[in-house]
C-alpha cells in the first residue's frame, strides 16, 4: 500500500497511549471546571438525584479517576467505558445545565 508519509507508520505503536494521554487530559481539564463552578452546579436540582454541593464533587471525583485511570493505564477499557458515558451524559444535558 502506497503511503504519502512512509516514516510516520513507525510510530503507530505510540498512537494509543498517545490518544490517551490526551483524553485524560481533557477528563483532568473537565474536572477542574467543575471544581472551578462547584457553587454553581451546588445549586442546580437535577430530575433524579436532586441536588447538592456532593454532585459537584462526585463529578471531580469520577472524572479524576477516569483521567488518572486513562493516563496511567490502568483498568484502561474500564475507565474508557465510564469517560464515555460522563460524556454522553454531558452531550445530553449540555443545553439544560449548561453549569
Amino acid at each position: 500500500m502506497y503511503n504519502v508519509f512512509p516514516d510516520l507508520l513507525t510510530y503507530g505503536f505510540f498512537s494509543p497511549t498517545l490518544l490517551r494521554i490526551v483524553v485524560a487530559l481533557t477528563f483532568t481539564y473537565l474536572a477542574y471546571t467543575h471544581f472551578k463552578h462547584k457553587d454553581a452546579i451546588a445549586h442546580i436540582r437535577l430530575p433524579i438525584l436532586g441536588g447538592g454541593a456532593w454532585l459537584a464533587w462526585m463529578a471531580v471525583i469520577v472524572e479524576i479517576a477516569v483521567a488518572l485511570g486513562l493516563f496511567l493505564g490502568y483498568y484502561t477499557q474500564i475507565a474508557a467505558l465510564v469517560g464515555f458515558l460522563g460524556a454522553l451524559k454531558h452531550f445530553v444535558w449540555r443545553n439544560a445545565y449548561p453549569q
